[in-house]
């Protein structure tokens, strides 16, 4: 199970987990155990942002104790992210590299995580084009006709593209294509809030696009719902990057105080 799913009872199994990590390491010559056991120790490093630990742990288990193509496809997938956190691209990419030529060969009934998508990775090397025509690619092969989401999601993310490039025409014109998408989709009632949350960050990065135009008192509101969102969601990047542009709102109005309280808030996140 994922750390964070046994955070507040990992307290009371440490001891024995520990106990069996001892055991294992000495007396079993199991390959599987201890993989498993690596997998475990990485999984609460990643959660604890200790990433540099956690590279160490995964680089070792992959070398040493992988034993098959899952094996390899769960580590890459763990050092991507890792190596994503500590904003090293070019070794994410490279690993991003190693999933492809493996991906197909595992086992369908297996579920692990990809991770960021090629285009993004593309887009965080500032490779903004090639970031653009990937998405595209991806989306051709990976989008089934009706999926809503899936669309919605291609559409925000050639939006986020778009403004790193600072083109807010073209930005904007997917931002509202995913949020006319969203509005028109049918939403049962348990997940309402997540489906209010999508709308928000779409609107985060539509405000985004208006700031860069100079409208600054049009991204305002946006990036307001945003953050509640973002907070209701206990997604707290997307809630520090809307206070940070709050800041430069604020800031552009010459409003000192607010921006002070909206530099605040991000610090305190």
């Amino acid at each position: 199970m994922p750390f964070a799913e046994i955070k507040d009872i990992y307290p009371q199994i440490k001891d024995t987990l520990d106990k069996v990590k001892s055991l294992v390491y000495m007396r079993s010559q199991s390959k599987e155990a201890k993989f498993l056991l690596d997998k475990i120790e990485a999984d609460i490093e990643l959660f604890n942002q200790n990433y540099t630990k956690a590279i160490y742990i995964l680089e070792n288990s992959l070398r040493n104790h992988a034993s098959n193509v899952q094996d390899s496809l769960r580590c890459y997938s763990m050092l991507k992210n890792a190596f994503v956190k500590i904003r090293d691209i070019n070794k994410a990419f490279e690993i991003h590299h190693l999933m492809e030529m493996k991906w197909d060969r595992k086992s369908d009934t297996v579920i692990i995580d990809y991770g960021h998508q090629k285009s993004t990775l593309y887009n965080m090397l500032g490779l903004t084009e090639q970031a653009i025509n990937e998405r595209r690619i991806e989306g051709k092969k990976y989008i089934l006709k009706n999926d809503t989401d899936g669309y919605a999601n291609l559409y925000n993310d050639l939006g986020v593209f778009y403004n790193a490039k600072k083109k807010s025409d073209s930005a904007q014109f997917y931002f509202l294509k995913a949020k006319n998408l969203l509005l028109q989709k049918k939403v049962s009632k348990e997940k309402e809030t997540f489906y209010k949350f999508f709308l928000a960050l779409i609107d985060g990065n539509l405000a985004l696009s208006y700031f860069n135009e100079g409208n600054t008192i049009e991204a305002i509101p946006l990036l307001k719902v945003d953050v509640y969102y973002s907070l209701k969601v206990q997604n707290f990047e997307s809630a520090f990057n809307s206070y940070n542009l709050l800041t430069k709102c604020y800031v552009n109005l010459k409003q000192k105080k607010l921006a002070k309280s909206y530099l605040d808030s991000a610090q305190n996140l």
